[in-house]
């Protein structure tokens, strides 16, 4: 997991950062790396802009959809598999929840902006870019819900380093 606070790579399942013992975000590091908060957004566009310049081919592509879709996934199957116990301050739980629930329903509409653009593919019509554009404008939403867990994850840490508990607590 890579640390939030200073960005250094830390084993899996540590609980606390090596370097300087912020605690860890439990969200899966493929949804939110914290210096590539824009990653995927920003490969796609970069990949939209080639396909359309005939730059890369569109098996190309697929190919860069296929790698942020396999990363994405395997990342809902960790937070689907994800046991909690609850914590008994209602505050807390709370933002537990919305952080989790913010991280799937981010992730799943990363999935659905990836298909939006496999359709471009299959449907390509010269000079129809619909389905490229909705899907960048998916992938935007989806980044920004992403983002938006990530916050609420640093938040989280902050009430529990001001209580001297720790975050991956809240999973057992």
């Amino acid at each position: 997991m890579i640390c939030v606070r200073c960005g250094t790579q830390n084993f899996e399942g540590d609980g606390v950062c090596m370097s300087c013992g912020a605690v860890l975000p439990r969200i899966p590091e493929g949804l939110t790396l914290p210096q590539q908060k824009r990653g995927h957004l920003a490969t796609l566009e970069a990949a939209c802009l080639d396909l359309k310049e005939a730059i890369i081919s569109p098996d190309e592509f697929l190919q860069v959809l296929s790698g942020i879709g396999n990363k994405v996934e395997a990342s809902l199957v960790t937070l689907r598999e994800m046991e909690r116990t609850p914590f008994s301050d209602p505050e807390l739980e709370a933002l537990i929840d919305e952080e989790y629930g913010s991280a799937l329903r981010g992730a799943e509409m990363m999935l659905e902006a990836l298909a939006e653009m496999v359709r471009y593919i299959e449907n390509t019509e010269e000079g129809s870019t619909l389905c490229l554009d909705e899907g960048l404008q998916l992938a935007s939403q989806a980044t920004d819900i992403l983002n938006h867990s990530i916050d609420v994850g640093q938040e989280v840490n902050r009430v529990l380093g001001m209580r001297g508990s720790h975050h991956t607590e809240s999973f057992a």
